[in-house]
Parts: C-alpha cells; sequence; structure tokens
C-alpha cells in the first residue's frame, strides 16, 4: 500500500483482488473504500471520518485526479480503478456469495436483472433496501444476522460518501464474516436509473460536469467541495515531498559526516547575493562543521565542501 492525500491506497488490481480472496479464505470481517473525489474531499476537512477511512482495509482510488498528481509530483504512475469497474469485476468473476445493501427496491430489482446476465448465480443473492435514515439509526444488529445467516462473502453497500463509509465502520464489529466494498452510485448506474458519464469526459477528468448535468440538486454542492479541495491536497502533499526530501537529505549528511562534530541546517530567504556570499565565506571557515542552506536563491552556486544548498521556493517551507 502507498499514502498520499491521507489515505492508503492499494492501487495494484491484482493485489487488490488478492488481498479480498485472502480476507474471504480466512472469514474475516472488514471494508474496503472506494475513494472517489468526494471521499478525498471529506477525508481533508473530517478527522473523525478520516479515522474511519484509515481503519479500513485499504482504499482504491477512484479518482482520475490522483494519479495525475502522483504524475506531476513524483513522475510515477498509478492507475484509476474505479467502483463500477471492481464491481464488475467481482460480480462477473463467480466466485463469491454477495449481498447488495442499498437504495431502494425498484432500483434493486432492476440491479439483479442487469447483472444476472454476468452471474447468473446472483439471482438467489441477497438484495437489501435500506430506507432513508441517518447513520446511526440503523439496526446494524439485525442486519448483520441476516448476512451472517448466509455466510456472505462480499457485502456491496450503495449509501454515497460519506455515510456508506460510516455505516461499514458500524457494521463490522456485527458481522461474522465478509469483506465490504462501498460503491456510491454504482447500483444506480448498473440499474439503468443513472447514465454514466461518456468515455470521452471520464479520460477528460470532467465526469464531475455530467453528473452535474444529470443531476443538478445534488451533485453542485458536491462538486464545489471536491473542486474546493483540489488545490489544497494537491499543496499538502507537495509540503510533505519537500520534508521527505529534507528528511532524507539530513539524514544523508549524517551518515557522510558522521565523524565530525556537528552538521548545521540554515533557512535564508530573501536575502541578497551579497548577503548569501557572505553566508558561505563563514561556513567555509568552520570545516569542522557541516552547514544545509535552505533558500529561495536560485543562482548556480561554486559552494564549499562543506555545504549543501537546498532550494525551495518560500512559500513552500
Amino acid at each position: 500500500m502507498e499514502t498520499y492525500f491521507r489515505i492508503r491506497y492499494e492501487f495494484s488490481k491484482d493485489e487488490v483482488h488478492r488481498r479480498i480472496r485472502e480476507a474471504v479464505s480466512r472469514r474475516e470481517a472488514g471494508y474496503i473504500c472506494v475513494a472517489d473525489g468526494n471521499v478525498l474531499t471529506h477525508v481533508q476537512h473530517n478527522p473523525e471520518y478520516w479515522r474511519i477511512v484509515y481503519d479500513s482495509m485499504f482504499a482504491i482510488c477512484d479518482s482520475g485526479w490522483v494519479p495525475l498528481y502522483l504524475r506531476l509530483l513524483y513522475g510515477i504512475r498509478r492507475e484509476q480503478y474505479c467502483g463500477a469497474q471492481i464491481f464488475q469485476d467481482i460480480v462477473s468473476s463467480e466466485q463469491y456469495r454477495m449481498a447488495f445493501l442499498g437504495t431502494d427496491d425498484v432500483t434493486l430489482q432492476a440491479l439483479r436483472e442487469k447483472i444476472s446476465s454476468w452471474n447468473p448465480q446472483v439471482q438467489d443473492m441477497l438484495f437489501m433496501a435500506l430506507p432513508y435514515r441517518e447513520v446511526d439509526e440503523f439496526d446494524y444488529l439485525a442486519i448483520a444476522e441476516k448476512l451472517n445467516q448466509k455466510q456472505i462473502d462480499i457485502i456491496w453497500v450503495a449509501l454515497g460518501a460519506p455515510k456508506q463509509e460510516q455505516f461499514m465502520n458500524r457494521l463490522r464489529p456485527f458481522l461474522k464474516q465478509g469483506v465490504m466494498l462501498g460503491v456510491g452510485a454504482v447500483f444506480n448506474f448498473y440499474s439503468g436509473r443513472l447514465k454514466r458519464a461518456p468515455q470521452w469526459l471520464v479520460s477528460l477528468k470532467l465526469e464531475f460536469a455530467y453528473r452535474i448535468l444529470t443531476e443538478p440538486g445534488k451533485q453542485i454542492v458536491r462538486c464545489k467541495g471536491i473542486v474546493k479541495t483540489l488545490p489544497l491536497i494537491f499543496r499538502i502533499e507537495k509540503d510533505r515531498k519537500l520534508i521527505a526530501k529534507l528528511t532524507r537529505e539530513l539524514q544523508s549528511l549524517q551518515s557522510r559526516h558522521i565523524e565530525q562534530d556537528k552538521a548545521e541546517l540554515i533557512t535564508a530567504f530573501g536575502q541578497s547575493p551579497e548577503q548569501l556570499d557572505s553566508l558561505l565565506e563563514s561556513c567555509e571557515s568552520h570545516p569542522e562543521t557541516h552547514f544545509t542552506i535552505i533558500t529561495d536563491d536560485a543562482r548556480f552556486w561554486q559552494l564549499p565542501a562543506n555545504v549543501n544548498i537546498v532550494p525551495v521556493a518560500s512559500n513552500q517551507y
């Protein structure tokens, strides 16, 4: 797993499915978060919700912005694995006893008919509508008893974030087994109640615009929060990258200069070139100490042997 933007992601599809198979074979009870832009937003602003997401088995990446940011920040490639795709992959595999929790009876019946073409065994599986209520008002013991009686392997929960993650967290202690996955609007997509955005819009990271057009009352507020949060998570991760870089640099200095008396870290922002030249001369006159200077001066330096420069924009430090 890898942690970015305060979320523990499992990006490898093979590893996602391996861990699910392993949990099912051991009859473990747990939940997986499908982390889209809405989950990302709530994690940044709600410490209690962040704890719920962190306590999951792991999260899969259902946001196209996360892979883009990771390429920009770290030059690494990670794949999006959206809730609609993992739902289809697992249902079609015909490996598990499943239950489908959420929405209403009409939507669930349409969903059953649709996905039975992927997996005929679905016809005999449990479909349970969940009435609209606050997350603390569900009878978790009664719900768990129905699931435990049927020895369910995979439990799909479609309540939308943040409620579905809160629901799974509260249901888990009552379950004897079962891996829960919160899949938001997936039931509505595959039942035909909602139409998903065309793939070309998805690839352009504009699915939210399509959702606004199809569900304006619900999606405008939600997408407004996401759009406001996207720059925030980029800046937070950029700061985390900087701190990691400085930590590595200091560790490297300590290992290279372990026999020296000491090392010094100096910050020098907004100083004139003459002031920095004087600072370098002063450092050079103390060869027993190794200096790391963090500065916003972007000149090419001719450094004394005991000085290292870390160039940083002042608003990043």
